[in-house]
């Protein structure tokens, strides 16, 4: 049976989003949280990201956030405060969550998203691009599992190369195969939902390495 995204949310991340998009601020969840919980459901996450493309929105942000909290009884602490992001844990029996606030400023291969229960949620296509994007600014093994599932659920990132370079110069393949060639696992994550063996992910990180670096440098 298919899980739902309160299967994969904890009770608090998914009353925060409910509330949040009561009032349909023009923000949209992406990330790892918003790939695992309303698309493919294969593993839990602890953060979330939401973003936006209006920076009026952006400004209210504390206001927004105060507003959640308080219909959630949850305590709130500003963690981080940049220009274009904002990070705050809610806190509530016991429980707590991470949110990421971004400004979003690079361009998006689909300008509409879905709505899933009135969460607002990145498209696949964006989701896997910035994914790419990710992979090249920092080295966690959540995201690289990330793409091993996207690409199970039929969109392989040879697909997205050349859409993730629309957001991020520095994607190339030879980057990617470098970094692909550069994974270790030593088990499967605990944080993981569905199942994988980690004779699986280890030869489709060793196969895509080998098959953009011959892309990369061909003969």
């Amino acid at each position: 049976m298919a899980l739902s995204p309160k299967d994969v949310l904890s009770a608090l991340q998914w009353e925060f989003l409910s509330l949040f998009f009561q009032g349909a601020p023009p923000f949209f969840l992406t990330g790892g949280t918003a790939l695992s919980a309303f698309y493919l459901q294969h593993r839990y996450s602890q953060d979330l990201d939401l973003f936006t493309l209006d920076s009026d929105a952006f400004d209210r942000v504390p206001l927004y956030v105060a507003d959640t909290a308080t219909r959630l009884t949850a305590s709130v602490a500003s963690l981080q405060t940049a220009p274009q992001f904002h990070r705050y844990r809610l806190s509530r029996k016991g429980e707590s969550v991470i949110v990421d606030f971004v400004r979003e400023v690079v361009p998006q291969i689909s300008e509409e998203k879905n709505r899933f229960e009135g969460i607002l949620v990145d498209t696949l296509d964006d989701i896997t691009a910035n994914k790419i994007c990710t992979v090249v600014s920092r080295a966690e093994i959540k995201d690289y599992i990330d793409l091993y599932f996207l690409a199970r659920a039929g969109y392989p990132l040879e697909n997205y190369i050349e859409l993730a370079q629309r957001k991020d110069a520095g994607v190339s393949q030879a980057m990617l195969a470098y970094l692909l060639s550069e994974v270790k696992l030593s088990k499967v994550p605990d944080f993981m939902i569905a199942a994988v063996s980690l004779k699986d992910l280890e030869e489709y990180f060793e196969s895509l390495a080998r098959r953009l670096a011959v892309e990369s440098f061909p003969r």
